[in-house]
């Protein structure tokens, strides 16, 4: 990100984390949680192109970034398409994505927090869904207090 920082190569991020499911053997949940966690990433990086960057930030977050995408058309297709990889209908597991463009002056840290910012108002929206970045997301991210 910083390397295409004033490139103005388009770049696009995409936050995922997988929305809230229920294991019914509270025995068993951690590990069920954790087979749903790797599953899901199998999934994600099978189904994206092999420009993407893919990683996972944490146990149930992920983080796609994808040079070349100047639009948000692009973005949104893509941010479908990894919704429809990571759905789970069996076990209704579905996933929030927060989408942020890198502008030709916005540095990799503002498109990281916009991102996430968009991710939870995804996530607080329903889930199973996604959303762009938009500056209002940014003053009720501040206003709300985390839960």
């Amino acid at each position: 990100m910083v390397r295409n920082q004033g490139a103005g190569g388009g770049l696009a991020l995409l936050v995922m984390k997988l929305d809230p499911f229920v294991v019914a053997d509270s025995g068993s949940a951690w590990d069920r949680r954790e087979e749903v966690h790797m599953v899901s990433a199998g999934r994600l990086i099978g189904c994206l192109h092999h420009t993407c960057v893919t990683g996972r930030i944490a146990g149930d977050e992920f983080a796609v970034l994808a040079e070349g995408i100047c639009d948000l058309r692009r973005a949104t297709e893509l941010a479908e398409q990894m919704l429809m990889c990571v759905r789970w209908p069996e076990d209704r597991v579905s996933a929030s994505i927060g989408i942020a463009l890198q502008g030709s002056r916005r540095s990799a840290e503002q498109v990281m927090i916009d991102a996430d910012i968009a991710m939870f108002s995804a996530r607080s929206g329903g889930g199973d869904r996604y959303q762009v970045y938009q500056e209002w997301m940014r003053e009720t991210a501040v206003a709300v207090p985390a839960t």
